[in-house]
């Protein structure tokens, strides 16, 4: 059914980069002691109808569990536990489908005696996990430990907060949870790890994400540009210094086209298909393990960077600005990788430089296998066909030797002459067979169009996936006008999107296609592009009696999406009032009506209530 498969395509791009998703439970900050008092009512025959719906809810929509933020009463914790445990028992740890729980504990700074009961009550897990607050030192972290080990849970369950905001001292407060002579004390919770890096300008402004990245690779990997070392002792030296490098464990086909999931421009086959910002990180691929770790022959150097001013697919991509002497090699270690392959695994790579024949500079990939992940052994890569805009595929079969790939890498290597200069990489594929075109989607819906404020309009898409979506990565919206290209529109996993903003134009000038798109970017059969049509049209509102049209000097509006007003009277949702309140200003103008409506005291009553707050003039 359509709905299973969405929900399991919105489970993807957190399992791409091997990230870890919780919702909030709402019985903190904003709570409310009745929520609480649902949360913890158990039915005659011994379920927790709410809690039920929590792991139904966090099953459907692909996330791993539920942030439990109880701050709302301090009162029963004897049904709190019994309501989580009882969560817990609904699915086993670790298996697909498993829901976790993460218990927040605020008032305690530290696993003790009264909170341990929410991570372990005798032989019953009630909780995944134990988030600290923001307050802890040395001897909580010793009580911790200790608490830990007493009740028979790894230390790793419970997470310690550092807020990023507020905190001076990052290095002190890590120097205490990851002992230099002693093993980890617990986890590590980061609170607002955005803000380190929140750019000083605007996202049109193309220098933002310099400054975005130069500050990720400060906090993250340390201030050392090329990071063997971690920099002077009394510097924060980055969180790679205290947490080994993880990877999420993979299966074929394993793609990356290094693309950040916003950018400046977006591409298709090396082609931009849309100029201006965008971003969308359900599209992000699983970017480099390492920031950077390079190294090169003697008088040799290359400089790794990720680059938004070319892609093979999407905004980025992988920018190696080399100086190679002739002979002369330099390489790149890129991913740690825990990747499962078969005999027969090809390896692909996309690159693109601006000199008109680089055959002098001979490609490699460099893999590791898991039963010696050190060492790292070199592939001999084929050049193959250049695509119009430049771009080479490289080629070659994974030695029948490496089972389980466990570090990836590129080497370059020049020949009889030496090479200065850019090399930009699109994309690296490891792959068990040839990519295909994934199939088409069909039954392209438009749903619910509507004139927008700003003259264009809105509009929701729905369409019918493929039977079988394993060659599908996800879905893109393109529009195309007479006379022009097509326009990149959006992208997203699930076959429904929104469009809130098309720019206005005669409406049978919009044409709108849809098209799924595989793992190494291909597109499928393109449909022939659909016309949303008028947006005008009545309420679908069961019981409503027209949908209400305000007529402005310049322009109409359609309102829709009903909701009432006064009792017995004519209906308009509550967000376009706000809207017309708001953003009118003093233009003159008169509501009408679609309908038949229940009287005119309700419409006089609207003009008069919108005169009082200055928001019109009544003719």
């Amino acid at each position: 059914m359509p709905a299973q498969r969405a929900r399991d395509r919105r489970r993807a791009p957190q399992r791409r980069q091997g990230v870890r998703q919780r919702l909030l439970s709402p019985t903190g900050w904003g709570g409310r002691e009745a929520w609480v008092r649902d949360f913890t009512t158990k039915a005659e025959d011994g379920t927790y109808p709410v809690v039920d719906k929590l792991v139904k809810v966090a099953q459907y929509f692909g996330f791993d569990g539920w942030f439990i933020n109880y701050e709302t009463i301090r009162q029963g914790d004897a049904a709190i536990r019994a309501a989580l445990a009882y969560g817990r028992s609904l699915s086993e740890p670790g298996k697909p489908g498993a829901v976790d729980f993460t218990w927040y504990e605020m008032r305690q700074r530290s696993l003790n005696d009264h909170n341990a009961q929410f991570l372990q009550h005798d032989n019953q897990r009630v909780c995944d996990s134990l988030f600290v607050d923001y307050y802890w030192d040395d001897s909580g972290l010793t009580n911790s430990k200790n608490k830990a080990d007493q009740i028979k849970r790894p230390v790793h369950d419970l997470y310690f907060g550092l807020e990023l905001v507020l905190e001076e001292n990052w290095k002190k407060r890590l120097d205490l949870l990851f002992l230099t002579e002693d093993a980890h004390r617990g986890s590590l919770a980061l609170y607002k790890a955005h803000t380190v890096s929140t750019p000083p300008k605007g996202v049109d402004d193309t220098t933002w994400t310099e400054h975005l990245y130069a500050k990720e690779a400060a906090f993250w990997t340390g201030p050392d540009p090329d990071h063997t070392s971690t920099g002077p002792v009394d510097e924060f030296p980055g969180i790679a210094h205290y947490v080994a490098e993880a990877c999420p464990r993979g299966t074929l086909p394993f793609v990356t086209h290094f693309n950040t999931g916003h950018g400046h421009a977006y591409h298709h086959a090396g082609t931009a298909v849309r100029h201006g910002g965008w971003a969308n990180l359900s599209l992000q691929d699983v970017l480099p393990t390492y920031r950077w770790l390079t190294g090169a022959d003697p008088g040799c150097a290359v400089k790794a960077d990720l680059s938004f001013r070319d892609a093979w697919e999407g905004g980025s991509c992988l920018m190696l600005d080399t100086h190679l002497l002739p002979g002369g090699s330099a390489w790149v270690r890129l991913y740690q990788l825990d990747l499962p392959v078969t005999p027969g695994t090809q390896l692909t790579v996309r690159a693109k430089t601006p000199y008109p024949d680089n055959s002098d500079c001979t490609v490699q990939m460099l893999i590791a296998d898991a039963h010696d992940p050190e060492t790292l052994g070199a592939v001999a890569l084929t050049r193959g066909s250049q695509s119009p805009a430049g771009w080479v595929a490289y080629t070659a079969y994974l030695p029948d030797h490496v089972r389980t790939p466990a570090q990836l890498g590129l080497r370059l290597t020049a020949g009889d002459l030496p090479v200065h200069g850019p090399l930009a990489v699109g994309q690296i594929a490891v792959h068990d067979a040839a990519f295909g075109t994934p199939p088409a989607p069909t039954d392209l819906e438009f749903q619910a169009p509507e004139r927008t404020i700003t003259g264009g309009f809105s509009v929701r898409l729905a369409w019918q996936p493929p039977g079988d979506e394993s060659a599908v990565h996800h879905y893109e919206i393109y529009e195309t006008t007479a006379g022009t290209a097509e326009t990149f529109l959006g992208a997203g996993l699930n076959p429904v999107f929104y469009l809130p903003q098309l720019a206005p134009r005669e409406r049978a000038a919009a044409r709108i296609a849809v098209t799924a798109v595989g793992h190494d970017g291909a597109h499928s059969p393109r449909p022939p592009p659909t016309s949303p049509g008028d947006p005008a049209g009545r309420c679908p509102a069961a019981g409503c009696r027209g949908g209400a049209t305000v007529a402005l000097p310049w322009r109409v509006v359609v309102v829709r999406c009903c909701v009432p007003l006064w009792p017995g009277g004519v209906t308009v949702p509550s967000l376009w009032r706000h809207r017309l309140l708001h953003s009118l200003g003093t233009a003159s103008w008169r509501i009408d009506f679609t309908g038949k409506p229940a009287g005119q005291r309700p419409v006089r009553r609207w003009n008069a209530n919108l005169a009082r707050r200055g928001a019109i003039d009544v003719p």
